[in-house]
């Protein structure tokens, strides 16, 4: 996917990627780290995103991420 149209995405997506974001972190600037960590990896190209999935992708690793970021580590591996 080009930048331009990541950059696409970014702008249609960003507001309500954020908005979801902070009604489950109730946290400004984890909100904002989360939705961009998202997009930050697809910039990397760490995510190669089929324009037609895009919409799906975004909004499933945003909530994979807050996930991740908000359940207490219940087992420690040693």
């Amino acid at each position: 996917m080009r930048k331009e149209q990541i950059e696409q995405l970014f702008r249609q997506h960003y507001p309500r990627m954020y908005q979801l974001a902070l009604v489950l972190l109730k946290d400004e600037a984890a909100s904002k780290d989360v939705v961009s960590d998202v997009f930050a990896d697809v910039l990397d190209g760490d995510v190669e995103l089929l324009p037609d999935k895009a919409r799906s992708y975004l909004f499933f690793a945003r909530i994979s991420l807050i996930f991740i970021r908000t359940v207490p580590l219940i087992f420690m591996i040693s």
